[in-house]
């Protein structure tokens, strides 16, 4: 029978982390950090265009996603949790940080507007994510809701928000190979290092930050927002 590629590759990774040995975890930690540190000035944006609750997200996100993957990699408590308790927070604040994205796209004009669906989509997060932190279904559903309101925002007021296009085309090519690595990244026994899932942190916050420009009529490489 013809061997499988991706067992072989798997194989490969396996002999590489003999060599490596004791070092295998400090590797993987260091790069867990630096891949979730692509987020930053997705955080420094938000900061400075005012967008706080959006900054406390990404904020928090960053925080908790290492925090969760440093107490699966060492298999502790930290501050008391186990890591599937933190992996749980992590579930819902990254379905908040996509939230807030299609928050931010469907461009409201009434404050009161936006913390209505903000806050909706929120506790719609919080439900799934007890409910069933494991199924993908639950963890779709709180985007898809914003998606929804997102599009009637459009249909009823029929206002498209004004995009910068190279900015928006950046962000969302970043975000491909960011959704391909997350989806990879599920076999954990296939991912040495796990170096899918740290390809997922980085593109996903190159990604986020080039979408919060979108809107922005200035060099993305300059923290001044008109």
């Amino acid at each position: 029978p013809r061997a499988d590629p991706r067992s072989q590759r798997v194989r490969a990774w396996k002999n590489m982390s003999k060599v490596l040995g004791f070092w295998e975890d400090d590797v993987q930690f260091f790069f867990t950090v630096v891949s979730n540190l692509s987020a930053v000035p997705t955080i420094i944006h938000a900061f400075r265009t005012q967008r706080f609750a959006n900054a406390v997200i990404f904020m928090s996100t960053l925080f908790i996603s290492i925090m969760y993957h440093v107490a699966e990699l060492w298999s502790t408590r930290l501050w008391g949790m186990t890591a599937g308790q933190w992996h749980r927070l992590d579930n819902v604040f990254a379905i908040l940080s996509f939230q807030a994205l299609f928050i931010y796209f469907a461009d409201f004009k009434k404050p009161r507007a936006e913390d209505l669906v903000r806050w909706m989509s929120l506790s719609l997060a919080l439900l799934c994510q007890e409910k069933a932190p494991w199924v993908v279904q639950y963890t779709v559903a709180p985007i898809l809701f914003t998606v929804v309101c997102m599009l009637l925002k459009w249909a009823f007021t029929r206002q498209l928000p004004k995009l910068d296009k190279t900015n928006t085309t950046i962000g969302f090519v970043l975000m491909l190979p960011a959704l391909y690595f997350f989806v990879v990244g599920l076999e954990d026994t296939r991912d040495w290092l796990r170096m899918n899932h740290n390809f997922w942190h980085l593109f996903a916050g190159l990604s986020s930050y080039w979408l919060y420009r979108s809107k922005d009529e200035v060099d993305p490489f300059h923290f001044k927002v008109n």
